[in-house]
């Protein structure tokens, strides 16, 4: 996978100061630890969620290169904000 194709967010779920955006990105902190895919530049926004939460590197990988390869099958409907508040910031 070569730059710019995945941007990778950490949210600490124990910080209050983060309860915004993982609001925004429709994700509780009882669903922690987990990852997903968001997909920008469509309106509305597109959220996909692996088959399992494999928290490993290559479990990360592969969910990201099944995306890559129009492969990926998982995805939730949208329920999402189709874009950021102005007063958005993190």
């Amino acid at each position: 996978m070569s730059a710019c194709q995945a941007l990778f967010v950490y949210l600490d779920v124990s910080d209050e100061d983060n309860e915004r955006p993982l609001d925004f990105f429709g994700i509780s902190k009882e669903d922690c630890p987990a990852y997903y895919l968001i997909e920008f530049g469509t309106d509305p926004l597109v959220k996909y969620q692996p088959d399992s939460q494999d928290l490993t590197s290559s479990g990360i990988q592969s969910f990201v290169q099944a995306y890559l390869d129009g492969t990926i099958t998982v995805r939730i409907s949208n329920y999402m904000h189709s874009c950021m508040p102005l007063d958005f910031c993190c």
